[in-house]
């Protein structure tokens, strides 16, 4: 894959008006769209304003600065792949340097800013490695080896996705995408696995699902086995079978027709609702599940009350412990061969040991005298 990529790679000089915005950028997957574009949409102008103004929002302030001031510098290379039957690129790496150049040009022709001959020279003609090969998935190669660790790194929707994309087309196992992210394994396998949660989800629910939302897979579904369980995820189908459940949870999280939230945090659902499903718990769970008012914070309170109720009998089982102990004490003392004892070299100790018991029973009745 990295061969291909280096054998299919040429500078050129191209101008800026014919470099597009990617609106199939990874990072911005998830946001504004959901699916990708046909290279035959990526030039109209209302796509690359909503490129622009989508990537203008993750922030391009620190790249304006520095560009402003140097001009547009070929140290880390724009790549690009041209589209066909057109004097047209489409930015492959890059999306951000790029953004920022046409902002500035703007601004300028526009009379906002005001930028030296020079500096709009090296805006107007940018030089850019064209990448002519047919690897479909070079843009996440691109991007991945680039940001996923790097300058500005994705949303964990973008990088769940850059993973699975690797593991499902490029057929790269957990030990290589630990290579070229440093994630880890377990983490890598939840990702993935959040990923596709998240998708299934998304069609079962109308595509109503966003970037924000996906925090309820990675963050609580997917760490929480009894809420896994629950759900009844299907490994090997990539789905959950209890599509009620499924629905029940997502109404709660994200909002039901009315747009009533029961579980506004993920946090309430990875360490509170989890507890719900305990089975020790149902009659609460139920409680949750079938009265519109009972919030929760109700439910939290109730799990509290319940775990009060099991230290108070916990700590009644300890006095009976305890007198138990008391009594077998007193047998101890009440039987001791003092005879025996006065004759033997640990006499001293023995006076001792029974001497603090004195000291201590003493004390204690004193207490409970009061």
């Amino acid at each position: 894959m990295e061969l291909d990529l280096i054998e299919n790679l040429k500078t050129e000089k191209v101008e800026l008006k014919n470099l597009l915005l990617n609106p199939n950028n990874p990072r911005l997957m998830g946001k504004s769209r959901k699916v990708d574009l046909p290279d035959t949409r990526v030039s109209e102008e209302q796509i690359q304003k909503t490129v622009l103004r989508d990537i203008k929002l993750e922030g391009i302030s620190d790249l304006y600065e520095k560009i402003k001031k140097l001009g547009f510098l070929s140290i880390d290379r724009i790549v690009v792949r041209k589209i066909s039957d057109s004097d047209n690129y489409i930015v492959l790496e890059g999306n951000r340097r790029i953004s920022t150049a046409k902002t500035l040009l703007q601004e300028h022709l526009d009379g906002i800013i005001t930028l030296e001959d020079n500096l709009l020279n090296s805006l107007k003609n940018i030089e850019v490695l064209v990448y002519s090969g047919t690897d479909k998935n070079v843009l996440w190669l691109l991007q991945g080896m680039r940001h996923i660790n790097g300058i500005k790194e994705w949303g964990a929707l973008q990088q769940a996705r850059f993973l699975h994309v690797m593991q499902q087309e490029e057929s790269l196992n957990a030990t290589e995408l630990d290579k070229m992210t440093g994630f880890g394994r377990n983490t890598i396998a939840n990702k993935i696995r959040s990923y596709k949660g998240f998708n299934f989800s998304q069609e079962i629910y109308h595509g109503e699902l966003n970037e924000n939302n996906f925090s309820l897979f990675q963050e609580a579904i997917f760490t929480r086995p009894l809420i896994k369980s629950w759900l009844e995820w299907n490994e090997g189908e990539s789905k959950f079978d209890n599509l009620e459940n499924l629905e029940k949870i997502l109404n709660w999280y994200v909002g039901d027709e009315e747009g009533n939230r029961k579980l506004e945090r993920v946090l309430d659902i990875r360490d509170h609702f989890n507890k719900l499903l305990l089975p020790e718990n149902k009659s609460i769970l139920v409680k949750f599940e079938e009265e519109d008012e009972f919030s929760i914070n109700e439910a939290i309170q109730e799990l509290r009350n319940k775990d009060a109720e099991k230290s108070a009998q916990k700590h009644q089982l300890d006095l009976e412990e305890r007198i138990t102990r008391l009594n077998d004490l007193y047998t101890e003392l009440s039987t001791l061969p003092i005879v025996n004892i006065l004759k033997d070299a640990n006499k001293l100790r023995f006076k001792e040991i029974i001497k603090k018991i004195n000291e201590s029973a003493s004390f204690q009745l004193t207490i409970l005298d009061k």
